[in-house]
């Protein structure tokens, strides 16, 4: 009978974890490493992609310590799909100080030295800076299995920004991009719903065998 009951609730935490898994957001972290500022170098920001559903993902761009983003081509993403919407837009200086469309259609354009992106998002003039831009993408048919399938390459890069900062590079601007494509943050990764379901179908077998066990003193 205890075994019944048991597996019974094994089968349900099983259930459980799948589901919870199925609706689980998953992220792929980009690093703005390699820039053409000639005498500077390091990391110039983060992009974070969170796949929220197979046909929603929300993109955000983090600039470094003593950075911003700014003008024309202030941060580029290369969308893995062939239509999409792009929705709340949102940048420290506020939701209506970027514009990205054109005649109804995303923003395609050149990152200066590292290709051509299909999702620019541009600010309306070069004195406005912003320190994070963030946006929603929703791909109009066929879906993303992960946060890595968001983007793809140009070939070469994945995303890419015109930064600034007034104390590096004689106070000129600069554009980065992504060093070796994403990189999973160690406390993004989601285990398998299989794996959830195996460690908790084995703790409710122990906690069976040290029933059994008491029930034999």
């Amino acid at each position: 009978m205890r075994r019944s009951i048991l597996l019974a609730l094994a089968a349900s935490v099983a259930v459980c974890g799948m589901s919870t898994m199925a609706t689980r957001a998953d992220s792929v972290l980009y690093n703005l490493g390699v820039s053409n500022f000639p005498v500077t170098s390091g990391n110039y920001g983060t992009v974070t992609v969170d796949r929220v559903s197979t046909t929603v993902a929300n993109l955000t761009f983090t600039a470094a310590n003593g950075y911003s983003f700014v003008d024309g081509g202030a941060v580029a993403a290369n969308i893995n799909a062939t239509s999409w919407t792009v929705t709340s837009l949102t940048g420290t200086q506020g939701s209506s100080f970027y514009s990205w469309l054109k005649n109804g259609d995303p923003i395609s354009g050149n990152e200066d030295g590292f290709g051509s992106f299909n999702q620019q998002i541009d600010s309306n003039n070069a004195s406005d800076l912003s320190a994070t831009i963030s946006f929603t993408v929703t791909r109009s048919s066929g879906s993303w299995g992960a946060a890595a399938d968001v983007l793809t390459g140009n070939p070469g890069y994945f995303v890419a920004a015109h930064v600034f900062n007034p104390n590096a590079n004689n106070g000129k601007t600069g554009f980065a991009a992504d060093v070796g494509g994403p990189n999973r943050p160690p406390d993004a990764v989601p285990l398998p719903a299989a794996v959830w379901s195996g460690i908790s179908l084995l703790g409710l077998l122990g906690v069976g065998s040290r029933l059994r066990k008491k029930a034999r003193v």
